[in-house]
């Protein structure tokens, strides 16, 4: 069906004499009165909606563009609106087989319905969204074409807040009907005070609910409406993507158009038009709840519900008196005092009441469907589900299994459930069920409290939450945590997890390593911008510090196998291409050498000739980075370190060698990009040899996790899933053009905090030179890490639903279709922009914090002191944890720690700024340019590590006790 087709009248069989549609027996409340419904969707398996008097599928389009979006005032006025639609992937095994996404800008409503138009009469495009904030930039090619260029950051206006519940049946995490969507919504609607929504759309696989402003409002006006919308639906557990609620670049559908995710396609259908609002009046209250989301709402004077149909459910029935099951109820059943009178516009939570301390009865009813119910215990089920959380659905689930069930019959039931409790009858109570004959009651301690089953909540427990710590802890084997696996995407994750688990390793070398192999996957022409004219790329190096038995090698080359697969195929087809060319030299140009994405123990020479390729870098592999550093002061591998301290921050190079002549063009081998991610391993003992070869940063480049010993293998876990799925995500990134990010606008906070927080670090009096670099080089780290982690959530198919990649060999095809040059670098032009989102940021800030850094402090300890001082650094540790003086100065240490007693000033300093950078301590702030003269304890150490200081308190007064006693210990021994 097109756009412009004729919409077909209703099909009259689902609609009943009330005016209500009906899907598989369920009724969904009309939206319209019955006379009015003339319009239904095509397709006889999608949920039929009522749909107000709109005369062709255009009108649904242009009433909707029209009033959710801020269009440009003239067509040479500023901003953009943009469509995106999906295109046909004619090749399966490019991008998971998923259809590629494009889009393009526009001006004016017109153009928009145009371009819809031609995109459902032509056969490879499909799908319809609009972006819904106006963007401020397209991309504008020499032909002049133009593209859609989609970011958070460069959304300018918006005129609207909204709601995405998708339905999908057998699906826990989502409501399985339309009926039970529109439900939960409405109860929510109720709860909250929200004023009726100005538009509804059936997107085909759910609801789109919109709230429309009157006004355009900037993203900083918009998103405390947003943030506020959000912070109540997962208040009260909306099965929604809350997300989506505060994304400032969402695509929705577009009424009118058709949803291609079902065979056969569902109509895009605009269900109901309300009204505008004023939102600094009838939202005001939007605004305050994130940051006080238990807030009591008042409820605003508004005009009729879009959702909730003007007359509820069971409003015009016949039935003058309450049910007959309410027969056995006494008056005081439903009194405030037992608890028995529902609270207005309060729809309970079903979950504790069915749950395993809930009522027994109703978890019977729900579990056999009331098969073995009468008359009145199905009365008094079925009551229930009235004052509940999607109760309509619910009722059906705790009748299907009754003798005379039939879809009509419950309905009608449930409506006059629904009848008796607006007109103020209260819960049922434990004893009118109990009256029934019901055995279970006899033994419930719920039936004591003489209340309702519907007075069960959730179990809250009360608990102090002190401000999240950054506390590492020096009794560790390692000063170090494990890997915080939830930075990681889900694939990715579960990766991790199998991994580690079938090999019996560490899965923080794992998590780390796997990260190291995303970088080398990435084009590394992508660059992420930290501030004025500072750009990082996605170069990472990874040190895993462990044992010969540590399963260093296996770890490698389990996250590596991916790109070893990716050369491999490279290879085979340079081999084929090279063959055809030495059969016919004359007609065939040479074939030029693929990129390589793993280098394996390579000269510099031969690192240089195989990055010279291409730009997009490579990840180098080092079984053992100790001979490798060493090999640095060998005979004539003097420009060795040069050129991989320049590979580290991946820029322009030229490698000269020793030729054959000035005519020897060999001679010099030019790298447009010299960037080179590695992955190595080196045993604890070789940590101080290295470090007296290092004074010039190499080392200090280095990620560094100090690894624990192996474990058993797990020789019954299945990995084969996961490595597929890993493989598959190490694939499209691969395949994924150079792209350009910068941080989204609430984003940078987090990055500041960061920056500030290694700043501060760096100036801690007393760290030795080589950790202090260590810890400057974790500020462009911070960048690196929120590309990976951004590009992994992109290309995870689990966390980002639409994949903007696409490959080199489909470069012709978008060419012809969008005027993209055939070009997958920036120096090319095609510069697919992206934003760095705050939930990323947080991600990285957490990891540097939480795991790199304590790791850090951990290896430098081991390069710098050959790990024989740790002992210190506890008795330190035991020290501020037992002393109660909150500030100490370097004589506090000396005086209560027996193992720095003779050491110089500087060295205390060093010990001191050692706990500063595990979070004990906070430097007094002096006059500037004055040396630290005090450190103050941090809020919270001593009480989260309780349990220790009392040990440590216990052992000092042991200590005096001998002493006191002239240094005997017990009967008679010596000290």
């Amino acid at each position: 069906m097109t756009l412009h087709a004729v919409v077909r009248s209703a099909p009259r069989d689902n609609v009943d004499a009330r005016g209500a549609v009906t899907v598989d027996g369920n009724r969904l409340p009309p939206a319209i009165p019955a006379d009015n419904v003339t319009a239904m969707g095509t397709n006889p398996n999608q949920p039929q909606i009522a749909l107000p008097p709109i005369a062709s599928t255009a009108d649904e389009s242009r009433k909707f563009l029209e009033n959710v979006l801020v269009w440009p005032e003239s067509d040479q006025a500023p901003g953009w609106i943009n469509m995106h639609v999906n295109v046909k992937n004619t090749t399966p095994a490019k991008n998971g087989g998923k259809p590629w996404v494009a889009g393009w800008p526009f001006k004016t409503v017109d153009e928009v319905l145009n371009r819809a138009s031609w995109v459902e009469s032509t056969a490879d495009f499909f799908n319809v969204w609009v972006c819904m904030s106006q963007q401020s930039d397209c991309l504008t090619k020499a032909d002049g074409k133009r593209k859609a260029v989609r970011k958070a950051a460069n959304a300018t206006a918006l005129k609207a807040i909204w709601i995405d519940c998708d339905v999908k049946p057998g699906d826990a995490k989502h409501y399985h009907a339309l009926t039970e969507a529109f439900d939960a919504l409405k109860a929510f609607r109720q709860r909250v005070g929200l004023p009726p929504p100005s538009m509804v759309v059936n997107s085909g696989g759910g609801l789109h609910v919109y709230w429309i402003s009157d006004t355009p409002l900037s993203v900083h006006e918009w998103r405390p409406y947003a943030e506020g919308l959000k912070a109540l639906l997962l208040r009260e557990g909306i099965k929604c993507d809350t997300g989506l609620t505060t994304d400032a670049a969402r695509i929705l559908r577009v009424p009118g158009t058709l949803n291609h995710k079902y065979d056969p396609p569902r109509r895009v259908e605009l269900l109901q038009v309300g009204q505008a609002y004023e939102f600094a009046k009838d939202l005001a209250f939007l605004t305050q709840v994130s940051t006080a989301v238990t807030a009591t709402v008042s409820k605003p004077r508004l005009s009729r519900d879009i959702i909730v149909p003007a007359t509820e459910p069971g409003g015009g029935g016949t039935f003058d008196a309450p049910d007959p099951a309410f027969s056995t109820l006494n008056v005081q059943d439903a009194s405030p005092q037992d608890g028995c009178t529902p609270q207005e516009a309060h729809l309970v939570d079903p979950r504790p009441i069915f749950g395993k301390e809930g009522c027994a009865f109703l978890r019977e009813a729900l579990r056999t469907g009331g098969r073995d119910y009468d008359n009145p215990k199905w009365n008094l089920s079925v009551l229930c589900t009235a004052f509940m959380e999607n109760g309509n659905s619910i009722a059906h689930k705790v009748s299907k299994g009754h003798g005379t069930y039939t879809p009509a019959d419950t309905q009608a039931l449930y409506e006059r459930k629904l009848a008796d409790r607006e007109r103020g009858v209260g819960y049922p109570s434990c004893r009118a069920i109990e009256g029934t004959g019901c055995k279970s009651c006899v033994t419930c301690p719920h039936f004591a409290k003489g209340k309702s089953p519907l007075n069960i909540r959730p179990v809250v427990t009360a608990t102090v939450r002190t401000p999240e710590q950054d506390f590492a802890d020096p009794y560790e084997e390692f000063v170090g945590p494990p890997f915080p696996l939830e930075v990681l995407s889900p694939k990715l994750r579960k990766f991790v997890d199998a991994t580690a688990t079938a090999l019996g390793a560490d899965r923080s070398a794992v998590a780390t390593a796997s990260l190291a192999a995303i970088s080398g996957a990435m084009n590394a022409e992508t660059t992420v911008r930290l501030g004025d004219d500072w750009w990082e790329k996605p170069i990472i190096w990874v040190l895993l510090v462990g044992l010969p038995s540590s399963l260093k090698s296996p770890i490698i080359d389990k996250t590596t196998r991916p790109l070893r697969r990716i050369d491999q195929e490279r290879g085979k087809l340079y081999k084929k291409q090279y063959a055809g060319w030495l059969q016919d030299k004359k007609k065939i140009a040479v074939p030029a050498a693929p990129p390589r994405c793993v280098i394996n123990d390579a000269t510099p020479e031969k690192v240089a000739e195989i990055l010279s390729r291409a730009p997009c870098g490579s990840l180098m592999v080092q079984d053992e980075v100790a001979g490798w550093i060493e090999s640095f002061e060998r005979y004539s591998s003097g420009s060795s370190r040069p050129f991989y301290l320049q590979a580290w921050n991946g820029s322009t190079f030229t490698k000269d060698r020793v030729g054959k002549g000035k005519d020897d063009l060999s001679a010099e081998i030019c790298i447009d990009n010299l960037a080179l991610s590695i992955l190595g391993g080196i045993q604890p003992d070789k940590l101080t040899k290295i470090g007296d070869l290092t004074d010039d940063g190499l080392l200090q480049r280095f990620l560094a996790v100090l690894m624990k010993s192996s474990g058993l293998p797990d020789t019954y876990t299945s990995v084969a899933a996961a490595a597929s799925d890993y493989e598959q995500l190490i694939r499209s990134i691969n395949a994924a053009p150079a792209q350009q990010f910068k941080f989204e606008e609430d984003a940078c906070e987090v990055r500041d905090d960061m920056l500030h927080r290694l700043h501060d670090l760096e100036k801690v009096d007393g760290f030795p030179a080589p950790l202090i670099a260590a810890i400057g080089k974790l500020k462009g780290y911070f960048g690196r890490l929120c590309l990976v982690l951004q590009v992994t959530k992109i290309h995870d198919p689990t966390e980002h639903g639409d994949n903007d990649t696409f490959t080199p060999e489909d470069a012709a095809r978008v060419q012809q279709l969008f005027g993209l040059e055939p070009d997958n670098s920036l120096s090319g032009g095609v510069n697919w922009s992206q934003a760095i989102a705050r939930d990323t940021a947080k991600q990285a800030d957490k990891l540097i914090r939480q795991f790199l850094l304590p790791h850090l402090f951990g290896f430098y300890d081991g390069v710098v002191n050959g790990g024989r001082e740790r002992h210190k650094l506890r008795d330190l540790a035991d020290f501020v944890l037992s002393t109660d003086k909150d500030r100490l100065r370097p004589s506090d240490f000396t005086a209560g720690v027996r193992s720095l007693r003779g050491e110089p000033d500087h060295r205390i300093k060093e010990w001191a700024g050692r706990l500063c950078a595990m979070g004990w301590l906070d430097p007094e702030e002096g006059k500037p340019g004055t040396p630290i003269k005090a450190w103050h304890v941090a809020t919270g150490l001593r009480e989260y590590f309780q349990q220790r200081r009392e040990q440590a308190r216990t052992a000092r007064a042991e200590a005096h006790r001998i002493l006191k006693a002239g240094g005997t210990y017990g009967s008679g021994r010596a000290l």
